[in-house]
Order: structure tokens, then sequence, then C-alpha cells
């Protein structure tokens, strides 16, 4: 009777899928019948979070090339987070890594580097839905798709593991009945091209609705489109860094030595090679960030950020 999320592949909400709640008795039944030929629509059970559902059913041990992921020490300490037989054509939220290992089944992937993914927008900015689709041979909708030199195509087979790097846009397709167990992740090779997503997101939302800035309470409202679109807000994106960096700082003290997953402990040169770009962070989020929006980060974090950074500082 665990509630499990479910992707309707057949419809279309804006540039995603049609989701919706189901227990897994409920897909199961569905599946069945599926398989019988009495059901027509494609539904998938997708983004489902078993481990944290179930924490103690130990399902399987995270590689060791993606256990440095601050992404899950983040969310493991709120709490408060709840998050298609295809996937649409995407990058990864907060524009992550991501590994996917295929229990059973197989998958085809198609992946398209930072370079080529602006040709396959349309004239008005938006993304294709599925690259296959016709249309991205109309020029007026698509006035640089002819420009695109193409994807890179695999077929994951079970038993493989495929890593997506920040950025690469891709697009999924299951071949036959699949199981997987999928994860994005942040770590200090990556975060700053997600503060780069972060910040140009602003951006586009503060260009859209710039006719209201003189309008009172526009930061504000800013921040809460950011946060619809992006995932994160400034403040959320701040309170994800110091997080991190009071890990840091307790691993530097002798407080841990755990990673975010504890098959795996994180060695000395490794922490200082986070503190160094944690320091990076912390330098850009308070250059790039307009003092309006600073203003949203409470005194007290901004007394604790204080003391923080010279901590950090100290250990390189």
């Amino acid at each position: 009777d665990s509630l499990v999320p479910i992707s309707n592949c057949d419809s279309k909400y804006f540039n995603s899928q049609v989701k919706e709640t189901l227990t897994l008795r409920e897909y199961t039944n569905y599946y069945c019948q599926k398989q019988k030929g009495l059901k027509e629509e494609c539904l998938y059970l997708k983004d489902w979070h078993f481990v944290r559902d179930f924490p103690n059913y130990k399902a399987y041990t995270t590689p060791a090339y993606f256990a440095s992921d601050w992404l899950n020490e983040f969310w493991a300490l709120r709490g408060d987070q709840v998050d298609d037989y295809r996937t649409p054509f995407h990058a990864d939220v907060f524009r992550s890594f991501s590994w996917s290992s295929n229990i059973c089944g197989r998958k085809r992937w198609l992946f398209f580097p930072p370079s080529e993914s602006d040709f396959l927008k349309d004239k008005y900015g938006e993304y294709v839905y599925d690259v296959n689709s016709q249309s991205l041979k109309d020029v007026s909708l698509y006035p640089n798709a002819h420009l695109s030199e193409g994807g890179i195509e695999i077929i994951q087979e079970r038993g493989e593991t495929v890593f997506v790097p920040s950025n690469w846009f891709h697009q999924v397709w299951n071949l036959e009945d699949t199981i997987s167990i999928n994860h994005n992740w942040i770590n200090g090779t990556n975060i700053e091209f997600v503060i780069d997503f972060i910040i140009s997101t602003l951006k586009e939302v503060e260009d859209s609705i710039k006719e209201f800035s003189q309008t009172e309470g526009w930061v504000s409202q800013c921040q809460l489109i950011l946060k619809s679109v992006a995932g994160m807000d400034a403040k959320e994106l701040f309170k994800f860094l110091k997080v991190i960096a009071q890990r840091r700082i307790n691993f530097m003290e002798g407080n841990t030595s755990e990673s975010s997953f504890r098959e795996w402990k994180m060695g000395r040169n490794h922490v200082i090679f986070d503190i160094r770009k944690l320091i990076t962070c912390f330098d850009r989020y308070f250059r790039e960030f307009s003092p309006e929006i600073l203003e949203i980060v409470e005194k007290s974090d901004e007394e604790n950020l204080y003391i923080i950074m010279e901590k950090l500082k100290s250990y390189v």
C-alpha cells in the first residue's frame, strides 16, 4: 500500500508528463492488466524514493564513484522534502550529475552535449519534448534544429550503469520491462554548474516580469517563481551550501569521518577540495545576488556564515 509516483506517457502537460499517485498495489494490478492487453494507456512508475520510504531495507550499495553526494547529505538532514516508460528530452534537476543502473531490462539513451542543446529549442526558447518529433523539421518552429549534428546513442543492458554529466540533455526509452536505480547528485566537481543554472534562471525570471519590478514584493515573487522553475531559490541554495560547509568543518574538527553514504568515508584531501569549492561558492553567492535578495537570508545566518567562512579559510 505504499504510495508511488506515476507518469502517464500518453499525456503531456507543458514539457512534462501528467503525473499522479497510486498505491504500489494499484500499479501492480494495472501492470498485470497491461500485460494481458486489457489496458491501453502507458503508465510509468518513476522517481519513487524507495530508500527514503524504506530506510531499513538495504536494497543496494551506492557505487564508490558516486558516493560524494552533497544533495543526499542535504536532504537527509532536512527530512521535509517530497520530491516514463520514457522520459522527455531534459537536463537533470539543478543541472546535477545523474547515474542509472539497470537491474533488469534494456534502455535506449540519446545524449546531446551542452553545445548542441540550444539547437533543439523552438522559436519561443522552449526545448523540444521529443527529439524524434517530426516538428523538428519545421524550420519556422525550430529554426536551428538543422544545425544539430545529432545525439550520441547507447543501449543500456541489464547490470550496466550509465553516468550523465551536468548539462547534457538526454532522452530515454525503456525497450522492454525495466527496473532501474537512479540518482541525481551534486558535489564539489559540478556545484558551480548548479550555481550558474540558478543565477541564469533567476535572470530569465526577472526579465520575464521586469515590468512589475517596482511593485511591492517583486523580489520575493521572483524567488517564488525561481524555486518553481529551477527547484531551488536563493535562500535554499544558501541553506544547502551552509549544511555542506558545516559537515566539512565537522570532519576537519574530528567529529565525523562519514560521507553521505555510510559505506564510504571521505579522506582529508577530498574534504579540502570541497572546502575550496565552498569558499568559491559563498564568494559568488554574495557577489552575484543583489542586496535585496540577500535580505532573504536572516541576520542570524549572516553571522553564522562569517564564522563558517573564517573556519573554512583556516583549513586551506
